[in-house]
């Protein structure tokens, strides 16, 4: 059996703009089939129908794909089709196989809108900034305002201020205070994690010492965690690990 080809086929338009674009195999019918109703049909003309880019190597078509999706910008033909850009808006999972090179460019920014770097693929910033994928990408296409500290945006776009009445998950602001009185205030949970911690994604720890009651405070590395600064000190009860100092162990009855 020879090598089976790949293709990056596109649809368009009568004005000649491209309002479809995937990638099938060589001679598949779904390059020129009938899409059930509600979804984006082929052209009635076949000379509408053009093959991008042909290859054997199915990487190669798919890196190919994303790259010409990403060129033809933001022309869709119905919601979440036409881009790569607005497909991931639609479903997080068309970011499929992304550790293999599916490339989305993107610029990273701290919260105070300082660039942290500039990524040629998302996955290089999810790899590279420990981030998880999928609030990685609902953070990049705007549904969510940020991660870990971290505010995506595609590349060359401007920093995304918070906007007002905009229901974004919010980045929580907490004080930490060690067991031996020292206070350290951080503007987000990743933060505290990353100096108190030394890993920003290591973040379950705090927010259950952050959820805990004050009189039984749960800590990590000797930290316990607040939304305010505590009034008074001797209301905190640090939560100690193993049974309470002072307790008995009851004696080991053996039987035969």
């Amino acid at each position: 059996m020879g090598n089976q080809n790949y293709v990056v086929y596109a649809w368009y338009k009568e004005s000649g703009e491209i309002y479809w674009m995937s990638k099938a195999r060589e001679n598949s019918p779904a390059i020129t089939k009938k899409r059930p109703a509600g979804k984006v049909q082929p052209p009635d003309s076949p000379e509408l129908i053009k093959i991008l880019f042909k290859s054997s190597d199915e990487e190669e078509v798919l890196s190919k794909l994303d790259y010409f999706q990403y060129e033809v910008g933001n022309e869709i033909a119905a919601p979440g089709f036409g881009t790569l850009k607005n497909s991931i808006k639609m479903s997080p999972k068309a970011l499929r196989e992304h550790s293999n090179g599916r490339a989305i460019p993107v610029d990273v920014y701290d919260l105070n809108g300082q660039l942290v770097g500039s990524f040629d693929m998302v996955a290089d910033a999810i790899r590279t900034l420990k981030l998880n994928d999928g609030s990685a990408i609902m953070c990049l296409h705007g549904k969510q305002y940020s991660h870990h500290g971290y505010v995506i945006c595609y590349r060359n776009e401007p920093f995304r201020e918070r906007e007002d009445g905009k229901r974004y998950w919010r980045a929580q602001s907490v004080w930490a205070v060690h067991k031996n009185g020292d206070t350290k205030f951080f503007e987000n949970i990743p933060e505290a994690a990353e100096e108190l911690i030394g890993d920003r994604s290591k973040t379950a720890k705090i927010w259950g010492s952050f959820h805990s009651p004050i009189d039984s405070k749960k800590t990590t590395h000797g930290w316990g965690f607040f939304g305010e600064m505590p009034e008074n000190f001797k209301n905190i009860n640090f939560k100690t690990r193993g049974r309470k100092l002072g307790s008995k162990m009851k004696p080991k009855v053996l039987t035969k």
